[in-house]
């Protein structure tokens, strides 16, 4: 791992810091190869930064992400300006979110100008809220997960728009799009990382979770606080629901339908079938598997 990973230290951490968070990061690596059945990249840049620092990289990334995602589209068609006034709307929500990921986050995978993707580790809050080396390994797990997924699903991070966006158009005026017929892009993304930080955690501590155990130490009051802020309650389950689908893609499957759902938009389930994956697999399942 000595020739793959990067510590950047933009964020002027410590020396202690930065050795554990480097000794952490070689094992998240193994483990993340081991149980995501996946490549990571050739080169993995994990950089520290402040939270300001997070809300002007995360700013970079949401244009980059955002320019491709409106660059899918023929000039001048509908589904073109659709996605130009969706993504209008979408960056006047965006600086808040990030204002409050310089807070909460215990790492982001990002896109930069200059090419490639880094992950985003924010010292301060690994230190205010005292995570041990088992969550601390089972976060990055997490987030490595997604850069080897991006191996795979290269413009993965622009998938949830140019999948839905056209789909809302096609909706009657004034109607919303049904939620169960939205592409589940969130779900697979973060439920294939969920699940990797699950099983990392069970190999650490016999317990397969992505959260606190009881003896480990609580989040502060700082930071439950802007959770309830910035996040709310409707992203856990995301995790969650996406967790139980990859489980059962896995069953079915084991590690090659997984690369395989990460490796074809088709694949892709709707919020419906998340919820049911025996509907995802009579659909997807045998022909993926064959392929």
């Amino acid at each position: 791992m000595k020739n793959l990973l990067q510590l950047a230290n933009d964020g002027a951490a410590d020396a202690d810091f930065c050795t554990r968070l480097w000794t952490l990061l070689r094992e998240a690596a193994s483990l993340t190869v081991k149980y995501a059945g996946l490549a990571l990249p050739d080169e993995v840049v994990v950089r520290l930064v402040t939270p300001e620092q997070f809300v002007e990289i995360s700013a970079e990334n949401f244009e980059l992400v955002s320019t491709e995602a409106i660059d899918a589209f023929e000039p001048g068609s509908p589904d073109h300006a659709a996605m130009v006034a969706r993504v209008t709307t979408e960056r006047r929500r965006h600086r808040n979110q990030s204002t409050g990921g310089g807070l909460i986050s215990k790492g982001a995978v990002v896109r930069r100008y200059f090419g490639g993707r880094e992950l985003l580790i924010l010292p301060e809050v690994w230190i205010r809220n005292r995570f041990s080396d088992r969550f601390g390994t089972t976060i990055l797990g997490h987030e490595l997960t997604h850069l080897a997924q991006s191996v795979l699903w290269e413009d993965m991070d622009s998938a949830f728009l140019r999948l839905n966006v056209p789909l809302a158009r096609q909706a009657p005026r004034g109607k919303r799009l049904p939620l169960p017929t939205m592409v589940a892009v969130h779900h697979v993304r973060e439920g294939h990382a969920t699940w990797v930080q699950k099983a990392i955690s069970l190999e650490l501590s016999g317990v397969a979770t992505a959260e606190r155990l009881p003896e480990e130490p609580k989040y502060s009051v700082r930071f439950r606080f802007f959770k309830a802020l910035f996040v709310g309650v409707g992203h856990g389950p995301v995790y969650e629901q996406g967790a139980a689908f990859v489980e059962a893609v896995h069953a079915a499957g084991g590690q090659q339908l997984i690369r395989r759902l990460l490796s074809d938009e088709d694949l892709l389930p709707t919020y419906a079938e998340v919820g049911a994956p025996g509907e995802w697999l009579e659909r997807c399942a045998p022909e993926a598997i064959s392929a």
